[in-house]
């Protein structure tokens, strides 16, 4: 099975049953902890969203984009809309540490080896 299926599993995972987070096409949907008056959440409002409703949140809007593997840990960065988001699943615990999201593209220089940029050169 690949990392990126894994990572997507464990996140359904992390989203309790009874959580009152749920997804129905919107950001709206969200039960959030900060005002949100829009139609699409920010970097500062995903903040605000406990564990759970990150990974639902996760899953319902953002666009996979790589995975990094190491012996302990596996690192999926997301892409959303004005936004990144990277997962950081421990392999050994078998559970999402950390879903942290981001604006700064420096932080995308650890992924970059795994994006292909021969048809751009």
């Amino acid at each position: 099975m690949r990392a990126s299926c894994d990572i997507r599993n464990i996140l359904r995972k992390t989203i309790k049953t009874d959580n009152k987070a749920r997804v129905s096409g919107s950001p709206r949907a969200f039960l959030l902890p900060c005002d949100m008056d829009k139609d699409r959440i920010t970097l500062e409002e995903f903040s605000c969203l406990s564990l759970e409703q990150r990974a639902q949140y996760l899953l319902s809007f953002g666009c996979r984009m790589t995975t990094k593997l190491f012996p302990k840990f596996a690192f999926t960065l997301y892409q959303m809309e004005d936004f990144f988001v990277e997962v950081i699943y421990n392999k050994e615990d078998n559970h999402i540490q950390s879903i942290e999201g981001f604006y700064d593209t420096e932080y995308l220089m650890g992924y970059v080896e795994d994006f292909p940029i021969n048809h751009i050169l």
